[in-house]
């Protein structure tokens, strides 16, 4: 089992946060693209080579069968049993059980007991202390009082405000380790977002809260209507003219099939995904979307959790939510990496980016002293882009935000931020157009040689090198860069006899790096 350097810092993570005493349940953050089903088939190889049991909980029924598939893809050896009412399995002596808690929470004291217990998705487990999770957990602590809980999520934070670890009634007791969204973007294992607020927003101001999100029947007014559909719809159609894969997130089922019809009058092809169509309908809607049958889906309640398809490189979130764990939940079935794409365009109907922020920064509600934290962002009036409040100027269209009389009053602190833009860790990014790109061999001692490309923009010249004769991650993202540019080198000098031929990028997009500019993005 190889695991990737950020992988490896994980699992060793987690068993410094128990040799440490930090505490026994502690939660990997691991977001969409960080290889979950490797980290957790990693603890479960070591839990069991040293005589340990295992016990995976999850809520799906999908989740449970899909997770046993990727265990025994990596450990095929892995005795490995399933107990589920949906799945007609119930094997209970297995050294490792993968199993949906509401078939396991009423039996669980018929089992031997268990070492570890990993609960995959655990965002999704309640608060109230009344709950199958909870009582099941505290059962099996009284099996074996040294039981430890592992966590994973990519949204690691709670409905109606704070961290799962946060909290009288928290199962768990801290982050052992956060792999985030814009580490994976920066290492080339996630594309990069395009974060737009629509234009044609949904309006949330009438909208009312119900134990932490929005009253569904007042959401339904407010995005059911005629004219809110067609003015939708025909912004996704505009922004989705060059893309290749469509998701689309709506409110219910009536929603769904008022957004389905009208993307069908437009000839795009277009189906919808609920939970209340019967698993052979559904299967069959994913797969003509997968195989590419259909180009776009409109997705109610599912696909949200778990569904990967590494095409899709638009989304419209037609479902204004409060939930900043759906909100990112939703934004990352986007996120995967695939040759067809260079990025993802986020269409946000739902003033979401306004409620949560970047993606990158998710601003996670917290109460104090009864007060809502302030969220410091806003969106740019003339692009949509949302930026962070101290911007003055968008980074995609080049508006300069108004300094209001509320910014220029004094402080009763004094500023603790950075004073030179080299200082600031939120630098923007920058487009800039490319005059031309020049290849040569880059040597240094005792390392193999690399590929320097170097982009020259006016005066100005920026770099990056492609190590196609490296290993690991640095190979992989030379082989990804030589696909992109339309080359087949598999070695420096096979890049040097060929990249005459390459595509030249119209633009790149840069961040300030310190004294460096890194190049996030290219345009062809």
């Amino acid at each position: 089992m190889i695991l990737r350097p950020y992988q490896e810092d994980a699992i060793t993570a987690v068993y410094e946060y128990w040799s440490n005493g930090t505490g026994k349940n502690p939660i990997v953050s691991a977001c969409v693209g960080a290889g979950k089903s490797i980290l957790i088939s990693k603890l479960v190889s070591d839990v069991t080579s040293h005589g340990g049991r295992v016990l995976m909980l999850t809520h799906l029924q999908e989740l449970i069968d899909q997770n046993a598939k990727q265990l025994l893809r990596i450990l095929p050896d892995a005795d490995v049993g399933l107990f589920s009412a949906g799945l007609k399995r119930k094997d209970k002596y297995n050294t490792i059980i993968y199993a949906g808690i509401q078939s396991i929470a009423s039996k669980i004291h018929n089992f031997d007991p268990f070492d570890v217990v990993l609960i995959d998705e655990c965002h999704l487990v309640p608060r109230n202390a009344n709950t199958r999770y909870k009582s099941t957990l505290d059962t099996l602590k009284l099996m074996n009082p040294k039981v430890k809980i592992v966590g994973f999520s990519g949204t690691p934070y709670r409905l109606d405000g704070g961290y799962l670890h946060e909290g009288e009634d928290a199962i768990f007791d801290g982050i052992a380790y956060d792999i985030s969204i814009k580490s994976l973007i920066e290492m080339g294992f996630l594309c990069r977002p395009i974060g737009k607020s629509a234009v044609n927003k949904i309006d949330t101001s009438k909208l009312h809260s119900r134990m932490g999100e929005f009253i569904a029947s007042e959401v339904d007014i407010a995005v059911t209507s005629e004219e809110v559909i067609y003015e939708s719809v025909k912004e996704i159609v505009k922004y989705g003219e060059d893309r290749n894969s469509w998701m689309i997130f709506a409110c219910g089922v009536s929603h769904a099939q008022s957004v389905c019809e009208a993307i069908l009058a437009h000839n795009i092809s277009c189906e919808v995904v609920t939970g209340e169509l019967d698993s052979y309908e559904r299967d069959s809607r994913i797969k003509r979307f997968k195989n590419g049958e259909t180009k776009c889906v409109v997705s109610v309640g599912v696909l949200t959790t778990g569904f990967d398809h590494p095409p899709v490189d638009m989304l419209a979130i037609l479902r204004p939510t409060q939930s900043a764990s759906l909100f990112v939940q939703m934004c990352g079935r986007g996120l995967r990496i695939h040759e067809s794409k260079e990025n993802c365009l986020i269409l946000d109907f739902g003033e979401n980016f306004q409620r949560f922020g970047t993606l990158d920064d998710v601003y996670v509600k917290r109460k104090s002293a009864g007060k809502v934290e302030a969220k410091p962002y806003r969106e740019c009036p003339e692009c949509q882009t949302v930026v962070h409040i101290s911007a003055r100027e968008c980074p995609d269209c080049g508006f300069e935000f108004p300094i209001t009389e509320r910014e220029i009053t004094h402080s009763q602190w004094a500023y603790n931020g950075a004073i030179l833009a080299s200082d600031k860790e939120d630098e923007q990014p920058q487009v800039i157009t490319v005059d031309s790109v020049n290849y040569s061999r880059h040597c240094k001692s005792g390392s193999p040689d690399s590929l320097k490309v170097s982009y020259q923009c006016g005066l100005l010249r920026y770099h990056e090198w492609v190590c196609l004769e490296h290993t690991g991650y640095a190979k992989s993202a030379a082989d990804r860069f030589v696909q992109s540019v339309g080359g087949i080198a598999n070695t420096v000098g096979e890049a040097e006899f060929e990249c005459d031929c390459w595509n030249t990028p119209k633009t790149i997009t840069i961040k300030k790096d310190g004294k460096y500019a890194k190049i996030l993005s290219k345009l062809y």
